[in-house]
C-alpha cells in the first residue's frame, strides 16, 4: 500500500499542527489518521519527522506541509510566494512572507528531519519519496470549484461576516466546512465519517482544532494529486509551493 502524510504545520513550535494520513487501498485514497496535534497523532508534542513517520507505518510516498519550505535558508519572501500570489491573488489567495524567524529555524529543522527519513523537497519533480509544500487556499478553491477564496478560517470570522453574531458565524463557517468535507469524502473517503462536525456550543479553540485537522486532509489530498501528476509547482529550484492543476 502507499501513503500519503498531509500536516498543516504551524509557524512556530507554540501552536497546534494538523496531522493527516490517506492510504491507497481497495482502488481508493482512505483517510486513515487525522488528527488536531503532533502529540494526538504520534503522542509526542514536539516537531519530530521520525515520529509522525514511526506513528503512519512504512509505507508513506510523499509529505505534504503547509509551511514555507526551501532547500536554503529562508530569509525572506521567495519566488514560490511571489509566484503563488500573482496566479491568485486576485481570487483571495496571495501568500503572508515567510522571514527569517518565523518560521526560519522550524521550517528548515522539519525539512532536515525528513530529508533524514528519506524525503527530499520537490520543487520541479516527484520522483522517489518526496516532500513537498502545498497550499490549502488555492486547494479549497479548487476542491469546490470555487472563483474566490473559501471563508473557512476560524481566525477571519469577523471579518467574513462583520454584522453577524457569533451564532450566525459559526453556522455560516460550519456550512462552509461542510461543503469542503463532502467534496474531500468523494476524494479521500472516510473524510466525513472521521471529521463530523463540531457542535454549536464549541469554543474558539476547539473550533481552530477542527480547523487544523481539516487542513490537514486538505494538504494530503494535494499531496494525492501531487503523486498522480496532478499537481503543479509554482516557484523555482529552490523552493515551490504545489497547487491542485484543477485551480490553474
Amino acid at each position: 500500500m502507499t501513503s500519503v502524510l498531509g500536516i498543516d504545520a504551524a509557524w512556530t513550535p507554540a501552536n497546534a499542527s494538523g496531522v493527516a494520513l490517506a492510504r491507497y487501498r481497495d482502488g481508493a485514497w482512505n483517510l486513515d489518521i487525522v488528527a488536531s496535534s503532533y502529540e494526538e497523532f504520534a503522542g509526542d508534542k514536539s516537531v519530530e519527522p521520525t515520529n509522525l513517520l514511526r506513528a503512519t507505518g512504512d509505507d508513506v510516498a510523499l509529505v505534504a506541509i503547509d509551511m514555507p519550505l526551501a532547500l536554503e535558508p529562508i530569509k525572506g519572501r521567495r519566488a514560490a510566494d511571489t509566484a503563488v500570489s500573482r496566479a491568485f491573488g486576485a481570487r483571495g489567495c496571495a501568500v503572508h512572507s515567510p522571514s527569517s524567524s518565523r518560521p526560519g529555524p522550524l521550517a528548515c529543522k522539519i525539512r532536515n528531519g525528513f530529508e533524514q527519513a528519506g524525503f527530499q523537497l520537490s520543487t520541479k519533480l516527484v520522483t522517489g519519496r518526496s516532500l513537498i509544500e502545498v497550499y490549502p487556499h488555492v486547494a479549497a478553491m479548487a476542491l469546490i470549484k470555487a472563483d474566490y477564496r473559501v471563508p473557512y478560517k476560524v481566525s477571519r470570522m469577523s471579518r467574513y461576516w462583520p454584522d453577524d453574531e457569533i451564532v450566525v458565524r459559526k453556522q455560516k463557517i460550519f456550512s462552509q466546512w461542510a461543503e469542503l468535507i463532502t467534496a474531500l469524502d468523494k476524494v479521500v473517503v472516510g473524510t466525513a465519517s472521521c471529521l463530523p462536525l463540531p457542535k454549536p456550543e464549541s469554543s474558539l479553540s476547539e473550533l481552530k482544532r477542527f480547523e487544523d485537522a481539516l487542513d490537514a486532509v486538505i494538504c494530503a489530498w494535494v499531496g494525492v494529486l501531487a503523486l498522480e501528476g496532478c499537481a503543479v509547482p509554482y516557484g523555482d529550484e529552490s523552493a515551490a509551493i504545489w497547487v491542485p492543476s484543477a485551480a490553474i
